[in-house]
């Protein structure tokens, strides 16, 4: 990618590289909802920095983010499809063995 002269530079919009990557890891390792958020961002920033209206030096940090945010968004979702049934199946072997407990003791 080439570097835009110092007056062109002045024009375009900051990135939010570094922001949208403390976004992503929140969405991975704290808060859910950020990860698609992130996703949704990263996305359109990077868009905007193709098209040129968007500083490119954080381009890779925005990338990187974009990565965290699908990557959270999966978790989000993939997590309680396992952990549902796998919680089920436990309150089912509990339930059925609490009859038991209660006619030996």
């Amino acid at each position: 990618m080439t570097v835009p002269s110092p007056e062109v530079a002045s024009e375009l919009r900051p990135h939010r590289g570094t922001g949208l990557l403390v976004l992503g890891i929140l969405g991975i390792f704290c808060c859910g909802p950020c990860a698609p958020i992130t996703w949704v961002l990263a996305s359109g920033d990077l868009k905007k920095m193709a098209a040129g209206a968007m500083d490119g030096e954080g381009q890779k940090s925005t990338m990187a983010a974009k990565i965290l945010g699908i990557f959270g968004t999966l978790l989000m979702i993939v997590v309680p499809l396992v952990a549902l049934p796998v919680v089920l199946v436990l309150v089912g072997e509990k339930a059925a063995v609490l009859p038991f407990i209660y006619t030996v003791f």
